[in-house]
């Protein structure tokens, strides 16, 4: 998703779990890449998005979506595609029950979330996706490349995520604000 965004021009800032993951998204392109795991991470996205996200592809939750909730700017989007965070949970987080927060800032800063499964759009686009891209197109212009967990070298997955905040570039829907965007491995 963040080189998607890079290719329109938006800022890319990464999110990923380990160093390795980390360089990977400076070797596309990414403008900054911070690592999840760090202890000083909500406070690096935070320098890294000092004009506040206007995108934000939602694949993980947790930690992550905690510190990426409250630098949402007014009519930012959030694709929701996944919650890795909480898909073995058995019972409801710990703490206060937050969502009063999050339906607050939807109606305060007029968000926009919509859940995201890529199959509902597989039907319409499948036979466009599987042909080769022209040379230059976007497409064609992102890299891809399968990550492997340091611990247990058993291939993943790579999974991306965006998220902006204002720079030069306009993106569709974005209130005709400048956005900046942030991904995730």
């Amino acid at each position: 998703m963040g080189q998607i965004a890079r290719i329109k021009g938006a800022r890319a800032v990464g999110i990923a779990g380990g160093p390795e993951k980390v360089a990977y998204l400076e070797e596309i392109g990414f403008d900054v890449a911070l690592d999840h795991r760090s202890p000083t991470f909500a406070a690096d996205l935070k320098a890294a998005a000092p004009d506040g996200i206007d995108v934000y592809f939602e694949n993980v939750g947790g930690h992550v979506w905690d510190a990426v909730m409250p630098l949402l700017n007014d009519f930012a989007r959030v694709p929701v595609c996944g919650l890795v965070a909480h898909y073995n949970d058995t019972e409801l987080p710990p703490g206060p029950d937050r969502l009063s927060r999050l339906m607050s800032l939807i109606l305060t800063r007029r968000l926009t979330v919509r859940g995201f499964i890529q199959n509902e759009f597989a039907k319409a686009h499948y036979k466009d996706f599987q042909r080769r891209p022209p040379a230059g197109s976007p497409r064609d212009r992102c890299s891809t490349r399968k990550t492997s967990s340091s611990a247990s070298r058993t291939p993943r997955r790579r999974s991306s995520a965006c998220c902006a905040a204002p720079t030069s570039a306009k993106l569709p829907g974005a209130g005709g604000r400048r956005s900046d965007a942030l991904g995730r491995a």
